[in-house]
């Protein structure tokens, strides 16, 4: 089969509809694997003003949304995907919290990320599990995308896997892990025993090459992304297997 649209091309398809929603319910579930202060512990929310706006890029129907407006309730969301999610993410949200659509502080949206961000100037926008769909020149597209509609107070929020490296090797200068403070270490020679945890990241790798040409990420490579898409990386907290990289406007 010659086949030559992405993966995500293929499931607008109206043959492919059930695959489509047991996609997305797959997504939903994978939430629940991983504890919900990854999220609500990635910035401090709480000094955000009242009002103020996160917007969920390519979030399916909505379900990380759903565990910070329970936490931070003075804020307003929107929830980003593509059209044929809505339907699904509009069930979501008429089954776990309807009062949240009625009374404005959730809206469910109609978007493509590779498209122009229509939301400008939010507090926050993030994605969960989006990069590393992508190969480099479309992940920096999205980035880029964020980054043309953000203000100068913005903040980025990548959720995604950090891929080790599978040696350790003289730090870079932008090497920042959960404190904030920047280290620098010394030269150290290749060990012979990979990393924990990297045998499991490297088959996700592989898995991301054979569907979506695309690739789990080390640290200096989502670094490199923000770069190229005017985006400063300021900290990554780690977290098994999801850790929070977090920009601002460069």
């Amino acid at each position: 089969m010659n086949e030559t649209s992405t993966v995500w091309e293929w499931f607008e398809r109206p043959e492919n509809s059930m695959r489509r929603n047991r996609f997305t319910e797959a997504m939903r579930g994978a939430t629940a694997h991983y504890p919900p202060e990854l999220y609500t512990s990635a910035i401090d929310w709480d000094s955000l003003e009242s009002g103020a706006m996160v917007v969920d890029v390519g979030g399916g129907v909505g379900n990380v949304t759903w565990i910070l407006a329970q936490e931070f309730s003075h804020l307003l969301y929107v929830v980003q995907d593509m059209d044929k999610v809505i339907p699904e993410a509009n069930k979501f949200w008429r089954a776990t919290s309807p009062e949240s659509i009625s009374s404005g502080q959730i809206e469910i949206q109609a978007h493509d990320f590779l498209k122009p961000q229509p939301i400008k100037d939010a507090a926050v926008y993030f994605m969960r599990f989006i990069i590393h769909d992508w190969h480099d020149v479309e992940a920096i597209k999205i980035m880029k995308n964020l980054r043309d509609a953000a203000g100068p107070s913005s903040q980025l929020i990548l959720f995604d896997i950090v891929l080790p490296n599978a040696c350790r090797r003289k730090s870079s200068e932008h090497t920042l892990i959960g404190s904030g403070k920047r280290k620098s270490t010394s030269m150290s020679p290749p060990v012979s025993m990979l990393p924990p945890g990297i045998d499991w990241a490297t088959s996700v790798d592989m898995q991301m090459l054979n569907l979506f040409n695309a690739q789990e990420r080390t640290l200096e490579e989502f670094v490199a992304l923000g770069k190229a898409s005017r985006w400063k990386f300021q900290v990554m907290k780690p977290g098994k297997p999801l850790s929070a990289i977090i920009f601002s406007p460069a």
